[in-house]
C-alpha cells in the first residue's frame, strides 16, 4: 500500500504544481499530498527493515544492531509527526471550506493557516520526539503498541 500511496500522491502533487492559479484551497491540498507522500516514503523503509530484521526492532535485544534501532526511532518520529499533520491538513481543508460556504464574503488568510500548521508541526514534533526518547531502550506491551509497524 505504501508504493500505491507514493504513486498516487506524487501524481496528484504534480497535477497541483502544474496548475496556474494557486489559491488557498489548492495550497492546502498540496500540503495534504506532501504530508501523505512523506508518510508513505517513511513507511516503506520501515516495512523493508522489519521484514528483513524483525528481531532488531525489539528494544530489549542487546545484540540488536544500533543503526537499525536508530532508523526505527527516527522513522517512528517522522511517521508520527507527518501522520498527525495529514489529519491536521484535512481539518484545515474542512474548516476553510466550511467558512467559505457559511460566510462567502469572509477572506481566510493563508498566513494564518500556515502559522497554525507550523505551530501544530512543532507541537507534534516535540511530543513524538519526547515520547520516543522516554521510551527508548525499554519495551513493554504499551510501547510496542505505540510504534507503528
Amino acid at each position: 500500500t505504501s508504493l500505491v500511496g507514493i504513486f498516487v500522491n506524487s501524481l496528484s502533487l504534480s497535477f497541483f504544481l502544474r496548475k496556474k492559479s494557486q489559491g488557498l484551497g489548492n495550497k492546502l491540498l498540496m500540503l495534504l499530498n506532501t504530508c501523505d507522500l512523506i508518510v508513505c516514503l517513511v513507511l516503506l523503509p520501515r516495512v523493508i527493515l522489519i521484514s528483513y530484521t524483525p528481531s532488531e526492532f525489539d528494544n530489549n535485544n542487546e545484540n540488536g544492531h544500533g543503526a537499525v534501532r536508530i532508523v526505527n526511532y527516527v522513522t517512528y518520529i517522522i511517521f508520527g509527526v507527518f501522520f498527525d499533520l495529514t489529519g491536521f491538513a484535512t481539518c484545515l481543508i474542512s474548516v476553510t471550506r466550511t467558512i467559505k460556504v457559511t460566510r462567502p464574503f469572509f477572506s481566510i488568510s493563508g498566513a494564518r493557516a500556515a502559522a497554525s500548521f507550523v505551530i501544530f508541526f512543532l507541537f507534534s514534533l516535540v511530543r513524538d520526539a519526547t515520547q520516543s526518547y522516554l521510551s527508548y531502550g525499554r519495551s513493554t506491551d504499551c510501547d510496542s503498541a505505540l510504534i507503528p509497524l
